[in-house]
């Protein structure tokens, strides 16, 4: 059981960026080391792997953190989500992508869709071309590009990069998390639906959860807690499943809280029991 003095440093540390920032990197530390351990034989170049992945997970959990302290609303959403983020980076790394918000989320998220469905129609149409499996027909797609002056060094190296994050690490059956999201074609009381947190996975239309993080004192007042069950119940109309944790069992306990949303979100993607 943790004690007071614990959960009052976790606090401090998940609610500061730089102390957010120093546990991740001890964590990924912890992942590029225990991967080096795993049997890689089928990795040609290990160390340049290695390399790669530390890279990735660099750029991807600061980029999580930076969006969360330019976003959050509250110092308990800063601490809900950087608490998720930890939950991941130790159970399930590669496996949580963080956008910043949109207005029009739905939009942003079939445009993405509709990329990673090029970039699997070109990978096949190579396979197709070449005979073989290798599934690097996109990445002779651009470099053919470049060759040709249709995009500069750049546009190159973002196409690049964006594959190998999404292919090599299999991003597209990752999680999404967007925050504040907006959904301008649903509103209640003729007001467009705004949610904090929206996750959804690029290869899986299906699956659509919401979860909201209610502050101290939340549903004071009886008109913002009518609106909202109306609003649940329109998100659950639409198939969205919807989830929401009070501010105080966050502050009570931030791992347990993010922890509760982590295995919930791989029970219904992985089939954990």
């Amino acid at each position: 059981m943790k004690d007071g003095n614990s959960i009052k440093l976790l606090r401090k540390t998940l609610s500061e960026r730089r102390l957010t920032l120093q546990i991740i990197d001890y964590f990924i530390g912890k992942v590029v080391a225990e991967e080096g351990q795993n049997d890689l034989e089928d990795i040609e170049n290990q160390q340049e792997y290695l390399d790669f992945l530390q890279r990735a997970l660099e750029l991807l959990y600061k980029q999580s953190v930076d969006i969360v302290y330019e976003h959050s609303e509250s110092e308990i959403e800063t601490i809900f989500l950087n608490s998720l983020i930890l939950s991941f980076l130790k159970a399930d790394p590669l496996s949580l992508v963080f956008t910043p918000p949109f207005n029009d989320v739905w939009t942003f998220v079939k445009a993405h869709r509709n990329e990673l469905k090029s970039m699997l129609k070109i990978n096949k149409k190579y396979r197709e071309h070449t005979g073989t499996k290798n599934s690097e027909g996109f990445l002779v797609y651009v470099e053919n590009l470049l060759k040709d002056s249709s995009i500069d060094k750049e546009q190159y190296r973002w196409y690049k990069d964006s594959y190998n994050f999404i292919h090599k690490f299999g991003f597209y059956n990752s999680f999404f998390l967007t925050m504040q999201a907006g959904f301008p074609h649903l509103k209640v009381d003729e007001k467009s639906i705004r949610v904090d947190i929206y996750i959804w996975i690029p290869a899986n239309e299906k699956f659509n959860l919401i979860v909201e993080c209610d502050g101290f004192h939340y549903h004071k007042e009886k008109e913002t807690f009518i609106s909202d069950r109306k609003r649940d119940r329109l998100l659950k109309f639409k198939d969205f499943e919807v989830l929401r944790y009070s501010g105080s069992e966050i502050f009570k306990d931030p791992i347990a809280a993010s922890n509760d949303l982590f295995y919930y979100m791989q029970k219904i993607d992985h089939g954990v029991k």
